[in-house]
Parts: structure tokens; C-alpha cells; sequence
């Protein structure tokens, strides 16, 4: 859906440029190529005061430049898909219990096995403050039902502190050096995180993904002979205890008539309100209770609504879902009732 300097894209949907997907399913495929690129140029890309874009050029990797001009100090992409992630992680609240399992049937042969080195449980307050343990290493195979490891999914009030962030990037900084990348690689891509993993609430599990899988989702050639090491973290988000209080509420709360949103428009940041970003700034019009609310939920913020009126249906969630136009899409072709809502 994004990426920089210029690729050639062959994808469903793909117009001048800009996509228009229909359904994405199982079987949606889509490529990158970017040819005749210059390594070792010493240009270092456009000007810009993003974190996101600013913290991966802080290495000393070798420049990137195109024949039409683009320079950068990486290539980069960002994309949709549907598929199952490599672990499903379920939650046993009565027990405090999580249960990992492994979504390897496609990436592993029947006699073949992969190992997750390294697994976090990362709980982030709105306060910042943060507790954090690691979870056993676990050996996955292509059989998706096997429970790989249970592990306990509470906290003490004693394990939470803002120094524990220095402490989990330290640890996961070890992993993925340990992993094959070089140290002021795995200190971008940790800074890159910053802002949308370690500094945004919520409850998640970060995991080193073994190299098969990454290899079957996301094949990767180059025109010359090379060392190629590739090194991903995979993350789960659980809801947190914050979140289904925030359902909780949003469940029983008397819901707005909407009438509010037409005033957004006149703000110069409603381009930011509308895509999402959490540091919109002043629109300009007060939020109601109920808006906020939903908005406290975080990046996901429509699955989750959608997946709790599913599970627990009241007047108000249906009448939010309504009046603020959250959908459900449903992929042709792809029967499992189980499957999350997709967040939009």
C-alpha cells in the first residue's frame, strides 16, 4: 500500500499508483520490484522531521539512490494481508492464563519444526507505567491445534514501574542482535517503535518470527549473489484490562447524535482526526463521552467494539455501530466464524 523510492508494484486493485482493493483474502498476492539501484549512494532522502521515517536512517548502512532520484537509507513498504499471524494467543481471564499456538501449517513441512527464541508479555498503563516478562522459548511445527506453552497473564501493582521500558528494550535489543542484525540496526528499529509500541497502552506480546515463516509470506530475492539475513518481531495485542473497562462503559453510555462530526471539518487538523493519528491536537468542537470513550480503545479500536457487540450485544453498542458507520467485512470464500473483524 506504501513504499519508498519508487518500486515497481503488481498488485489487485493497483490504478495509477493508488489501489482499490476489493476483498483481500488468503489467496491475494501482490510484488515489489525496485531495479537498478545504486548502493552506496550518499544521498540520505527527503527532509523530514518524522520519527518514524528520521530513527531507521541512523545506521551505517550503505545509501540507496534510483534512476529517477529517490534516495534513502533503506527500502521501504508497508502492506495489507490475510492471513493468520504466526502465533494465536488466547486469554483465559477466569484463570489469568494465556495459551500460545503456532500458525506454521503453510510455512513448515510435517516433519520439519521452527524455533521462537525469544517472547514477551508487555502491559503498558495510560500512566506509562509498565511491567513486562519474558516467556519461555517455544518449538512450533505445522500442527496449528497444539498448545506450545501456557503462561501466566497478570501482574503484581509491585511490577510496574517506567524504568521497565529501558529494561524490555535492552532485552529485546540482545534478541535481535542475537538474531543477525548489527547493533545500531536493531537500535533504529526499536526507536522506530517508540512512539506506536512502547509508549501507547495496552497489552501485547512481542516475539522474535522465525525465519521460514517470514521466508513463505514474504519471499524475498536479489539479483546478485548475497548474504541475506532477515530478522522480524512479531506482536499480538490482547485487550487490556483498560480496554474492557472502556467496553464496559462504552456498552451502557447514552449514545451522541452524532451532530458534532460535521463541526470537524472545519478544523485544519481533521485530516489527522479522520486517518486515525492519537495527536490530532484541537478540532475546534468538544468529543462527547461517548465518541471519547471509543477513542480511549486505541489503534483498534473498531474490531474491538464490533467483536464485543458480537459477544455481548446491548442498545448502545448497536446504536454506536450505527450511527458511526462500523463495519464488519465479511471475505467471500472464507468461512470461519471465529476470525476477529478486521479494524478499519
Amino acid at each position: 500500500t506504501e513504499f519508498y523510492p519508487r518500486a515497481e508494484a503488481s498488485a489487485p486493485g493497483l490504478k495509477q499508483h493508488s489501489f482499490e482493493f476489493g476483498p483481500i483474502t488468503s489467496q491475494t498476492t501482490s510484488t515489489l520490484s525496485w531495479r537498478n539501484v545504486t548502493v552506496g549512494s550518499e544521498a540520505t532522502g527527503p527532509r523530514t522531521d518524522e520519527h518514524v521515517w528520521t530513527a531507521p536512517r541512523l545506521t551505517q548502512s550503505a545509501g540507496l539512490a534510483m534512476p529517477n532520484g529517490e534516495a534513502e537509507k533503506y527500502l521501504f513498504y508497508r502492506g495489507v494481508g490475510n492471513f493468520n499471524a504466526p502465533l494465536s494467543i488466547a486469554h483465559d481471564r477466569a484463570r489469568g492464563e494465556l495459551k500460545l499456538r503456532g500458525n506454521f501449517q503453510d510455512a513448515l513441512k510435517s516433519d520439519q519444526q521452527a524455533k521462537i527464541s525469544a517472547l514477551w508479555l508487555v502491559h503498558i498503563k495510560p500512566d506509562g507505567a509498565t511491567a513486562f516478562r519474558r516467556l519461555p522459548a517455544v518449538t512450533v511445527d505445522n500442527r496449528p491445534d497444539r498448545v506450545l506453552a501456557t503462561a501466566n497473564s497478570g501482574f503484581a501493582p509491585a511490577d510496574y514501574s517506567p524504568d521497565n521500558l529501558i529494561a524490555l528494550r535492552a532485552e529485546m535489543h540482545k534478541s535481535l542482535v542475537a538474531d543477525g542484525l548489527f547493533g545500531d540496526e536493531a537500535t533504529a528499529m526499536l526507536s522506530t517503535w517508540e512512539r506506536a509500541y512502547f509508549k501507547k497502552p495496552g497489552l501485547r506480546v512481542f516475539f522474535t518470527v522465525p525465519r521460514p515463516w517470514t521466508d513463505h509470506y514474504l519471499p524475498l530475492t536479489i539479483s546478485r549473489p548475497a548474504d541475506i539475513t532477515r530478522v522480524m518481531i512479531g506482536r499480538v495485542e490482547l485487550i487490556s484490562p483498560e480496554q474492557r473497562e472502556s467496553l464496559a462503559k462504552l456498552s451502557q453510555i447514552q449514545v451522541s447524535d452524532g451532530q458534532w462530526t460535521r463541526k470537524v471539518w472545519d478544523s485544519p487538523h481533521a485530516g489527522k482526526f479522520v486517518s486515525g493519528h492519537s495527536d490530532y491536537g484541537d478540532l475546534g468542537v468538544q468529543i462527547p463521552p461517548d465518541y471519547q470513550t471509543y477513542l480511549d480503545l486505541g489503534r483498534f479500536r473498531n474490531a474491538l467494539v464490533i467483536a464485543e457487540c458480537r459477544a455481548r450485544p446491548t442498545p448502545s453498542l448497536r446504536k454506536f455501530i450505527d450511527l458511526y458507520g462500523l463495519e464488519e467485512f465479511d471475505v467471500p470464500g472464507e468461512s470461519n466464524p471465529d476470525r476477529s473483524p478486521s479494524p478499519q
